[in-house]
């Protein structure tokens, strides 16, 4: 019997380690002290211990990791997690888009077919009714990328009488029109589950992948002969909720699938034995129709639409906002953020974290006290949205963002929805490189640095919060081919000023960011038309802000020596009211260098690169040889 034996060593959790681990247990003992494992059959029986106590090993510790939100990376386990701190991940959320309609009506039951009444040319004249409905389902096609979406309509819309016609062939046609009119991007689809039965429950799974949770509409019939189904709808906790309201919730399970479930009879309306529950939703195709800008009509969801000869459409705003279903890393960083809510708002974190999970297609979400705004206004609280879709968030957008969090505020705080604030950065780099190791020509290679800075720009920017590094940047430069020896970059704020041509009007500019006082044209702007001459703006470097005009022989005269003025420290220009005739373009870009290496965007401050922006400059690196 073996004797003496050394304690096991359990920290070495490597193959090779854990055999040299049995051996060296197997040696300390008297029976095997001299025997050669190398050359004996007895090392097929280590290797096998050895392997099995790797794989359990490994085993083990890939099921720990699934256990803790942080580690986990399988998306079941995260989802299990997130379950666990009520927090529903975001589905796929269509694409939208924004068209006006135009519709030609013709009723032969209300015709003039009299050619004693007609034109010689018309032998039909269909009478105008007061307004004309496009119905909810109202189909769309639209292509990007050589391939076909639908769009449909997600309600209906009135489309009134223009008191006009159009002649089409021998007849002639009302015309209606509607504006402001939606499309979402999916195919429209319902699923009806079996018979409910109390004692033996089943799951009420939606059967289909990248549903669009915002389209899901949940109707519960009380038997199968039962001709009105009641609508029920969604709710994400158990506030004020008794027996009888009408609602279910929504959890994801495993893919990306969803799961419905109903109120238990305490907290919401409990499901009874026989009802049956169908669902309509949209599965949609995330961010792959964003883009389409032509809708061709194609169809009502139930029947043609009534004594309809033709619609048309014009594209008011393009497709944007659809995406897939959140990310892992996502998940991670909501789920407890939400968890920390508990559906109250108390905090700007708190109203940032509830807006963000409930309007899923806004792209970022800032929040702040009234005490940081400028100037501070107290009992306030302000959230800034950049939207899907636009610029700005819509008069619509800030109504349901308020109406949203009117009962989960403090009584006496008031939410005021606002505009972000971009700021164009503009780039200008310079780099050297070796041409005898690229096939690259100059202009190839500045082309391809300014596509890595615009594609630098969409992926680290756009959001609130986020930073611009130039040591970020350089890195990606330096990147874009093996050639490049040497790269600099400056940054300049390029902000936009959006006018009218002939408009008068003041500005104030927070850039948030220090200015590099430099002299004279440390502040200047693009040239613009002021009361019939070419002027700029430009600061005389103690913090006044003048205009000029340039004269015929192309100096520059000082017109006004003082319209404004410069706070180098705080980056806030402020420009007087003057008259903007015109100007090339949609706007006056006023420039400036920040004193820092690196910009930080603050409050509703968003950073941008617009590639018109950017300038490249590729030069062959001298060698100056001894």
């Amino acid at each position: 019997m073996a004797t003496n034996i050394s304690p096991l060593n359990l920290t070495e959790l490597d193959f090779d380690e854990i055999k040299t681990n049995l051996k060296n247990f197997l040696r300390d003992g008297n029976l095997f002290n001299d025997y050669d494992f190398e050359g004996s059959n007895l090392s097929v029986l280590i290797d096998l211990l050895a392997y099995n106590t790797f794989y359990n090993s490994y085993y083990l510790n890939m099921v720990g990791n699934e256990m803790f939100l942080d580690t986990a990376v399988q998306r079941e386990s995260v989802l299990s997690k997130a379950k666990e701190l009520g927090y529903t991940p975001k589905s796929s959320v269509s694409s939208k888009a924004e068209v006006s309609l135009t519709l030609l009506y013709g009723d032969d039951t209300n015709a003039i077919t009299d050619a004693d009444n007609l034109p010689s040319n018309i032998v039909k004249q269909y009478n105008a009714v007061s307004e004309v409905v496009v119905p909810k389902g109202t189909f769309f096609t639209a292509e990007v990328e050589d391939r076909v979406y639908t769009f449909s309509t997600a309600d209906s819309y009135t489309a009134s009488f223009q008191n006009t016609f159009r002649t089409i062939g021998d007849k002639r046609y009302p015309v209606y029109t509607v504006t402001g009119v939606e499309l979402f991007e999916g195919e429209l689809l319902n699923f009806t589950f079996p018979t409910h039965n109390s004692e033996f429950p089943e799951k009420f799974v939606v059967p289909n992948d990248n549903v669009d949770t915002a389209s899901l509409e949940v109707l519960v019939a009380q038997d199968s002969s039962s001709v009105i189904s009641e609508v029920y709808t969604r709710k994400e906790n158990l506030f004020n909720l008794t027996e009888l309201e009408k609602v279910f919730f929504l959890q994801p399970i495993v893919g990306n699938q969803y799961e419905i479930f109903f109120g238990d009879g305490i907290f919401g309306k409990k499901l009874e034995t026989g009802n049956i529950v169908t669902v309509n939703y949209r599965a949609c195709d995330g961010n792959r129709s964003n883009g389409a800008d032509s809708f061709t009509y194609s169809g009502q969801n139930d029947a043609p639409l009534n004594n309809i000869f033709r619609i048309t459409s014009k594209t008011s705003r393009p497709s944007s906002g659809g995406t897939f279903e959140e990310t892992i890393e996502s998940i991670k960083f909501n789920a407890p953020r939400h968890f920390q809510t508990q559906f109250r708002a108390v905090t700007s974190v708190d109203y940032q974290n509830l807006v963000t999970n409930e309007f899923q297609d806004f792209l970022s979400v800032k929040a702040f006290g009234g005490e940081e705004a400028l100037p501070p206004q107290f009992g306030k609280v302000f959230i800034a949205v950049r939207p899907g879709s636009g610029s700005f968030p819509t008069d619509i957008d800030k109504n349901n963002v308020t109406t949203f969090l009117q009962d989960k505020k403090i009584i006496n705080i008031r939410v005021e929805v606002i505009n972000p604030s971009y700021t164009y950065i503009g780039i200008e780099t310079a780099v050297t490189y070796n041409p005898d190791i690229t096939t690259l020509a100059a202009s190839e290679l500045e082309r391809f640095i300014q596509d890595e800075i615009v594609k630098f720009g969409s992926q680290t920017l756009g959001k609130f919060d986020n930073k611009l590094r130039l040591s970020r940047l350089l890195r990606t430069i330096d990147e874009v081919d093996g050639s490049i020896n040497d790269s600099t970059t400056r940054f300049t704020f390029n902000t936009r000023l959006l006018l009218k041509a002939g408009q008068t009007k003041p500005f104030g500019i927070d850039l948030n960011n220090a200015i590099e006082n430099l002299g004279p044209g440390s502040v200047t702007s693009t040239v613009f038309n002021n009361k019939g001459a070419s002027a700029f703006i430009q600061d005389d470097g103690n913090g006044i802000l003048q205009l000029f005009k340039i004269t015929s022989t192309g100096s520059n005269e000082l017109a006004l020596s003082n319209i404004g003025t410069v706070d180098y420290a705080s980056g806030r220009i402020d420009i007087g009211a003057i008259e903007y005739s015109s100007f090339s373009g949609s706007y006056v870009t006023i420039k400036a260098r920040p004193r820092d290496l690196n910009i930080t965007p603050v409050r509703e401050q968003i950073l941008l690169i617009d590639r018109a922006d950017v300038t490249v400059n590729a030069a062959i690196e001298t060698v100056n040889v001894i």
